[in-house]
């Protein structure tokens, strides 16, 4: 054997041990479905680059490629080819990263509304899948096992809350984060065709009412007054015009009247 390639003979053979080495260590290991894209790769290239170098060097291995490109005839071969034949075969058992269904959180707030008193139902799209959730005290509302392709993808969210759009209309679209307890915040926008009504429902010794139940009949709206007596609510009607409303208490009907809308109202319940 010619001495001089003695030298080369052991270099490509220590780099055909590095990779055998490299798949015995890793391949059984779940580290390696960790490894990032980049970090893969590097490591596949380095030892692809050790074991052309083996294969064509020391074993005296070839591969052509010949193929059709623009109208003509391509033509590759020698170590290139092997090269890309061994990357080709990385890539195809490259690391897939195993994803887990994932539970989303959509916070929606309003600057001046309390929380507690936002009251509806957000829903998202998920391919054909809605999937709905009412909102909290919090005003949060959880979705419950969403498949892990959509991490880091855009989806459509819904909304029906009383008095308020999630945009500048019922719906928007979100890009849910990639992380693995994704939070998404929206801002409320009060609606442009309702007013703000504020009021109070007091005793005639003007003891408030608290935990009572206001509807407003003719709008299909809801409130409940506070500690201090007092709810809002959000109205599509102008300020003198007149609605029927009805007040419960513990779910028993204590009033029951039309009035003129204002911007404070103010009930006064028989003791």
């Amino acid at each position: 054997m010619d001495r001089k390639r003695i030298p080369w003979l052991y270099i490509t053979l220590l780099g055909f041990m590095l990779l055998l080495l490299f798949i015995l260590i890793f391949a059984r290991q779940p580290a390696i479905s960790k490894l990032s894209p980049s970090a893969y790769f590097f490591l596949l290239v380095i030892c692809d680059l050790a074991a052309t170098a083996f294969l064509t060097g020391a074993m005296k291995s070839a591969a052509s490629y010949i193929g059709k490109v623009m109208h003509g005839t391509l033509k590759l071969a020698g170590p290139p080819v092997v090269f890309f034949l061994i990357l080709l075969i990385g890539y195809r058992y490259r690391p897939v990263k195993e994803g887990h269904p994932f539970d989303l959180t959509i916070f929606v707030s309003h600057a001046t509304a309390d929380p507690a008193r936002i009251a509806g139902v957000l829903r998202v799209h998920v391919k054909n899948d809605i999937k709905s959730a009412v909102l909290d005290k919090d005003g949060r509302a959880i979705f419950t096992n969403i498949n892990p392709e959509y991490l880091g993808r855009p989806i459509a969210v819904t909304a029906e809350i009383e008095g308020y759009r999630i945009s500048r209309s019922n719906d928007t679209t979100v890009t849910i984060p990639d992380e693995s307890l994704p939070v998404v915040r929206l801002k409320l926008y009060p609606m442009a065709d309702s007013v703000l009504y504020t009021g109070f429902i007091l005793r005639h010794n003007r003891e408030p009412v608290a935990d009572a139940v206001v509807n407003f009949i003719e709008h299909v709206r809801n409130a409940r007054t506070d500690e201090n007596g007092m709810f809002k609510v959000y109205l599509p009607a102008k300020p003198g015009d007149r609605t029927d409303i009805m007040v419960f208490e513990a779910g028993i009907l204590q009033y029951s009247d039309r009035i003129y809308l204002g911007k404070n109202i103010k009930i006064s319940l028989d003791d």
